[in-house]
């Protein structure tokens, strides 16, 4: 979704640098929650963990989107080969319920079922070989996400559906990005590089993302294994003040390993 630029600012002209207008509108109160989903082929196809988890996620958003956020804009998109050029997995929805119900207007019980249906059309995508693409840009997609929402609302929050491994096309160079002010759940699991990759490794790769999104200026930093998302928890650690949880992620490792596609 396009943002408003003041009329006096020269078009800004952004492609693959996602470059910054020199004049923005300040943010407005409110949430953006971005939603982005691993479609490379070390994670995609979604399997029923992976189901049960993305339906854990939307009925969170849904109740943490009318009762703590409001109004709130959702977005998702994908991580596949070139992020930034990534089309949109569902509409972007809107729920406000301060306004009267109209358009893209929705209430608490028309955002939940919105979100299961997109919820249900992602899984159904990832299955697609046509949808899956052979390499994984994330920083592509984080950057897509910041881009998106950077002036929009005061608060974002980033949900990140993932294996964690960033793989690029040989020659190319990783996007920059910054997450100022971001709230972040990394939801993971193991894909298909289990082949050399001890557990430990694993959870390394985990923590070295959650270091790098904080230094990129993130707010908070929660990961959480896919197997154990309810909606209990993804509630928990998308509220202000959660706590990181790699204590949990250490003690279930075997568990997350044996429960991988």
């Amino acid at each position: 979704m396009a943002r408003p630029v003041a009329s006096q600012c020269l078009p800004a002209i952004v492609l693959l640098v996602l470059s910054i207008s020199s004049c923005s509108t300040p943010p407005v109160a409110g949430t953006s929650v971005v939603v982005l989903v691993d479609f490379s082929r070390s994670f995609a196809p979604l399997g029923k963990a992976d189901e049960r988890a993305l339906n854990a996620a939307t009925a969170a958003l849904a109740e943490l989107a009318s009762r703590s956020w409001p109004p709130v804009r959702f977005y998702w998109s994908r991580i596949e080969t070139q992020s930034v050029l990534s089309e949109r997995l569902c509409k972007p929805m809107r729920v406000d319920p301060k306004l009267i119900r109209s358009g893209e207007d929705l209430d608490k019980a028309g955002l939940r079922a919105k979100l299961a249906r997109c919820s249900e059309s992602i899984v159904k995508a990832s299955a697609e070989a046509a949808q899956q693409s052979q390499y994984t840009d994330i920083s592509g997609a984080l950057a897509l996400a910041d881009e998106q929402t950077r002036n929009e609302t005061r608060e974002r929050i980033f949900v990140v559906f993932s294996d964690f491994l960033e793989d690029l096309p040989p020659g190319a160079k990783r996007t920059k990005y910054r997450l100022n002010g971001v709230r972040v759940l990394l939801l993971h699991r193991p894909g298909l590089d289990l082949a050399g990759l001890t557990p430990e490794g694993y959870l390394v790769r985990i923590a070295r993302w959650r270091e790098e999104l904080r230094e990129k200026g993130a707010k908070e930093v929660v990961a959480m294994p896919i197997f154990a998302a309810t909606e209990y928890r993804i509630s928990q650690g998308l509220a202000p003040g959660a706590k990181p949880t790699g204590t949990a992620v250490s003690v279930v490792v075997d568990t997350l390993y044996s429960s991988a596609q």
